[in-house]
């Protein structure tokens, strides 16, 4: 899989190269309805924030605002709640 490849499942599926916590970590954009699967992009325990732990924060710190500017609305995590609502824009103003 590379960046923004299409994967034929569940409507499809867009694998976004999002790197920081590990150098291979993507996420993926399920654009038919709106949602992010971040993964441990960042966490949503406390509210949204940083992981606990990237092998390149300033990469991880790139990779959240990357997908800041794409669209969805829905974010689901490897830690923490989902967010439902106007999560690109939650993404983009955490940081």
């Amino acid at each position: 899989m590379i960046d923004n490849d299409v994967l034929q499942v569940a409507g499809g599926l867009q694998v976004i190269h999002t790197p920081g916590h590990s150098a291979g970590h993507i996420s993926l954009l399920l654009r038919s309805d709106g949602i992010l699967i971040a993964g441990d992009i960042c966490a949503n325990v406390a509210g949204l924030a940083l992981s606990t732990v990237y092998e390149d924060m300033c990469i991880g710190v790139q990779s959240i605002l990357k997908v800041a500017a794409l669209e969805f609305d829905k974010a689901v995590f490897g830690h923490g709640k989902p967010v439902m609502t106007a999560a690109n824009k939650k993404f983009g103003k955490f940081m």
